[in-house]
């Protein structure tokens, strides 16, 4: 009698302990993905960051050249402004994106004017906005496989179980809300 309460002991301490080491590696593994979307954050933020100078200093270019459409760079202005103090990563997009339509008009609008369209400093900046556009994409690409993996997770088990006992909460994707579907790109 005595062996089958050990043996019995046994089989609910190796289950007690399979169930800990389940745990603990759920939540290292819902852990690194966390600090992986952290990290491709931050290189979406410095990248933002670089995207925002390099239009200000294309807006300083471009605005002597266009003087009839000052409303476009007044919206781009607005859009930068909530780019950079917004927190929330759906706002941010959102104004990514508008950022990235009232761009393109600008870099259609100044077709019209040779003057600006030939001079080296438009056609430098021109370049370099696109270029750090297309590595913000990739960041923001990045980020959002990231959180959607996590996100994923989240709602499988064993996940699942952990995330109501440690309040795991689903985290954003950079997309803007009324484009979920569509990529984020500057099309030239």
């Amino acid at each position: 009698m005595s062996y089958l309460i050990i043996t019995i002991a046994i089989i609910i301490a190796i289950f007690l302990l399979s169930i800990i080491i389940i745990s603990v590696c759920t939540i290292n593994v819902l852990n690194i993905i966390k600090n992986n979307i952290q990290t491709s954050l931050l290189n979406v933020n410095a990248k933002l960051d670089l995207f925002v100078k390099s239009i200000k200093n294309f807006i300083l270019i471009c605005k002597p050249h266009i003087k009839y459409e000052e409303n476009l760079f007044i919206e781009l202005e607005n859009q930068i402004d909530l780019l950079t103090k917004s927190k929330s990563i759906s706002k941010k997009a959102n104004s990514k994106q508008i950022i990235d339509n009232n761009i393109n008009s600008i870099f259609d609008l100044a077709e019209a004017y040779t003057t600006l369209s030939n001079l080296e400093d438009f056609i430098n900046s021109k370049n370099n906005i696109i270029q750090i556009n297309k590595e913000l994409n990739n960041e923001i690409t990045i980020y959002n496989e990231y959180v959607t993996k996590y996100n994923i997770r989240l709602e499988k088990f064993p996940y699942k179980i952990l995330k109501s006992i440690f309040n795991y909460k689903q985290l954003e994707n950079f997309i803007p809300k009324k484009q979920k579907e569509k990529s984020i790109e500057i099309d030239i």
